[in-house]
């Protein structure tokens, strides 16, 4: 949930660098992201800023792991922006019909066509099973339209696909605290604050909740 995954499972975030469309290109482009890589590990703030603004036009979603650390750095710019490239990348589908669908099912939610986008959402499914994306806007989809249950079930199967989307662990949470399930809410809010510490109002959410607990 949360506002904008690109197309992955666990599997493919942790895909050898080498993987790609040609043995040519394949092994350019490892190397063009191992060495950006680098620069996030030893580069100065500036080095950093453009590294990481880099990979998310990139948009390749085998950097996931090493940039998601982004999100816990005592800079906050750095965390901010880490967040946004994160987006660009769980947004990008490496489809061009995908994204378009997927734009289409955004700007019917932002109208609040929310029926009419939670078939659009669906159709992305559909064409792109694997886009994690996908199911996490019909999860934001079915939260809005109060149906909490299957918010929840399209959040896992986003989560499946990217155990990375802190979105979507946002969204879990989101969805147990209407649920009146404060224990299950606290535990999704913690595991979205264990991997981005300043998504929204969660460290809120999570006092909240352990008030709540503790009476």
């Amino acid at each position: 949930m949360m506002e904008q995954g690109r197309q992955g499972s666990a599997g493919c975030l942790c895909k050898p660098l080498g993987s790609g469309r040609g043995w040519g290109f394949k092994k350019l482009r490892g190397i063009v992201l191992l060495d950006k890589i680098g620069s996030l590990v030893k580069g100065s703030i500036d080095d950093k800023l453009k590294v990481i603004a880099e990979l998310g036009e990139i948009g390749d979603d085998r950097v996931v792991p090493m940039l998601v650390g982004g999100l816990l750095d005592s800079s906050s710019l750095i965390a901010s922006e880490t967040e946004k490239a994160l987006w660009k990348i769980f947004m990008h589908s490496g489809s061009k019909e995908v994204d378009q669908l997927l734009q289409e099912g955004l700007a019917l939610m932002f109208s609040n066509n929310l029926l009419e986008a939670r078939h659009i959402f669906t159709k992305v499914i559909e064409v792109a099973p694997s886009f994690a994306e996908g199911w996490n806007k019909r999860a934001t989809v079915n939260y809005l339209l109060q149906d909490y249950q299957a918010s929840i079930m399209d959040c896992r199967q986003t989560l499946e696909l990217n155990p990375y989307h802190f979105g979507a662990l946002s969204g879990m949470g989101l969805c147990y605290t209407v649920l009146n399930d404060s224990k299950s809410a606290l535990f999704w809010f913690e595991k979205a604050y264990s991997l981005h510490p300043d998504l929204g109002q969660i460290n809120k959410f999570i006092k909240m909740l352990k008030r709540k607990l503790s009476e």
